[in-house]
């Protein structure tokens, strides 16, 4: 414990400047190009940013001809912005639209590329999963990250959002261990938000960052929401800090995300039961286990669990949550 505490102390003397830059953070570099087959429409990105926008006009073009849909039903989502700014010459402009039958879509702007998919099912287009790729690489385990932001509602209901996700490797897999969010609500001016990471109890060294700024929350979607981002930055510790810290683990669960099975792995000796519950509350899986176990989880529906590892005296030894993706 003394050698636990001696580096701790060593470690957090800098924790205050452990600031990671991230490329482009102040939206300053654009580049453009053209989506959509049958009428190209121009779009903008920040340089190491991606807007959605871009596969959504592309797919829409595709499969709306095959409805008569025309192409220019589709439409841009991000934009520069050069009068409404926080620092610097430029923001990042996104605005909530309607995309034709896809329904009233957030502008979406991310540090890692999205993937979009649009399906006929029905014989109507309609939005897929949206899954992320690539990211910025973290220097540090990262605990926050910040931007300054200023939002116009289209609606009195609506916000945007600020996301965060941190990955690390385990196994070869890309696991998901920490996320935060924080909605950003209507304002004239500039203001600084923070989304504050929440990790699992994996310990696994954080390897990158993808951070998503959305138009609408999701609930309330309200053409015209607009949200201008500017000045990201991020924070963290070192990793060698976090991975002490989470070293009163008594049980690894992974991957997370999972999607067939969720591993266990006992760090210390002893029986344990791990119980994984749904975010009612109901229990839909459990295992009693000394060593290393596995659940099968190829039955639940997709979403966000809360497991907790119970010891043989009965005493809650640890708690967490992993994402179920397919």
């Amino acid at each position: 414990m003394k050698k636990i505490m001696l580096l701790l102390s060593a470690c957090c003397i800098g924790l205050s400047a452990m600031a990671q830059t991230l490329p482009n953070a102040g939206m300053e570099t654009w580049h453009t190009g053209a989506s959509g087959g049958a009428s190209p429409i121009v779009i903008m990105a920040p340089d190491n940013w991606y807007g959605a926008d871009s596969l959504i006009i592309a797919d829409g073009q595709t499969y709306g001809a095959i409805l008569s849909i025309p192409p220019t039903s589709w439409q841009r989502q991000l934009f520069q912005e050069n009068t409404i700014i926080h620092g610097g010459s430029s923001s990042a402009k996104l605005v909530t639209v309607k995309q034709d039958t896809l329904g009233i879509f957030p502008g979406i702007m991310s540090n890692a590329q999205a993937n979009v998919t649009i399906s006929l099912a029905g014989g109507t287009p309609s939005l897929g999963n949206i899954t992320y790729s690539g990211g910025t690489a973290a220097a540090y385990h990262i605990t926050s990250a910040s931007a300054w932001v200023q939002y116009t509602q289209g609606g009195a209901l609506d916000s945007g959002t600020m996301t965060v996700n941190a990955y690390g490797t385990y196994l070869g897999l890309d696991t998901l261990v920490g996320t935060g969010t924080v909605k950003i609500g209507p304002s004239t001016s500039f203001q600084q938000v923070t989304a504050n990471l929440t990790y699992d109890a994996s310990g696994f060294a954080v390897d990158t960052v993808r951070i998503l700024f959305a138009s609408s929350a999701g609930t309330h979607n309200a053409i015209g929401s607009t949200l201008y981002v500017d000045d990201v930055t991020m924070t963290g510790i070192p990793n060698a800090v976090a991975e002490v810290l989470s070293a009163g683990n008594v049980v690894t669960v992974y991957p997370n995300p999972a999607s067939d099975v969720l591993h266990l792995n006992a760090t210390q000796a002893g029986a344990y039961t791990c119980t994984l519950a749904s975010v009612s509350g109901q229990v839909v899986a459990s295992k009693t286990f000394d060593g290393s176990s596995a659940i099968n989880i190829a039955s639940l529906a997709e979403g966000i669990y809360f497991y907790s590892i119970i010891d043989a005296n009965g005493n809650v030894a640890q708690r967490g949550k992993v994402n179920v993706l397919r």
